[in-house]
């Protein structure tokens, strides 16, 4: 899937998609745009959170 294939499917810019997309972008993302730009490429987000050192613990036993 392109870029150009999930700014149709969001149905925003070019430029969005790759604010989105950059590892380096200073953008706060909402979790309703994520949402949405998983939706537009095929997947499903998903959020964790996660208490690190009981799950470390957990691992331990």
């Amino acid at each position: 899937m392109t870029q150009e294939d999930v700014e149709e499917r969001m149905r925003t810019t070019d430029s969005a998609i790759s604010r989105l997309e950059s590892v380096n972008s200073k953008n706060s993302l909402s979790i309703n745009t994520l949402a949405k730009y998983a939706e537009a490429a095929g997947t499903e987000l998903k959020i964790v959170v996660a208490d690190e050192l009981k799950r470390r613990s957990l691992q331990l036993r």
